[in-house]
């Protein structure tokens, strides 16, 4: 059985395609700084952090909002891995290798149209990927498994190290592998 997303719980074929886009780019993942930023309740940044555990990675920098902190789920899955929080994509640009960044505050999929709130929240700058939060020193790869919301600028797109869709592409490269390994 292939678990392509269960719920809130976890979403294993996103985290595996997600290490391995982080994996092509940096050569690798053993001895690297990886930054992780949105909503630490997802399910997809749950299913990425057990899969780094499995890699001998040097640090996980989570980026939260001022106040937020790791739930326990969280913290038990990081037993053998050293991790540090900060509230300012710009500390994660200057110290980590990558970047995986997801909306801080997910939508409510479970909700119907007509039960949703039209206005989004609007996010602190301090966790908003934009241009001009880079310089030639920290243009480390950005990656974005969606929904993309206002943590990642649009103004990012045309910049060769956001790549989130060289990342889609490796997805479906990575659910074909797995189909065909599983029906052969």
């Amino acid at each position: 059985m292939i678990n392509a997303g269960d719920g809130t719980n976890e979403h294993p074929t996103q985290a595996l395609l997600d290490l391995y886009t982080m994996s092509k780019e940096l050569n690798g993942l053993e001895d690297k700084v990886i930054g992780i930023g949105g909503d630490i309740n997802c399910r997809v940044i749950r299913s990425i952090v057990i899969g780094l555990e499995k890699f001998d990675i040097k640090k996980i920098i989570f980026l939260l909002p001022n106040g937020e902190e790791l739930n326990s789920d969280i913290l038990n899955l990081l037993k053998n891995t050293d991790y540090s929080i900060v509230h300012n994509v710009e500390r994660v640009l200057e110290q980590a290798d990558i970047l995986d960044i997801i909306p801080f505050e997910l939508p409510d999929f479970n909700s119907a149209y007509s039960e949703k709130v039209d206005e989004k929240p609007s996010l602190e700058n301090n966790l908003i990927v934009s241009k001009e939060k880079f310089n030639d020193k920290n243009r480390i790869p950005i990656l974005s498994p969606g929904p993309r919301e206002a943590e990642l600028s649009s103004d990012t797109d045309d910049m060769d190290n956001v790549i989130f869709t060289k990342q889609a592409y490796n997805g479906l490269l990575i659910r074909m592998s797995l189909l065909y390994y599983f029906l052969h």
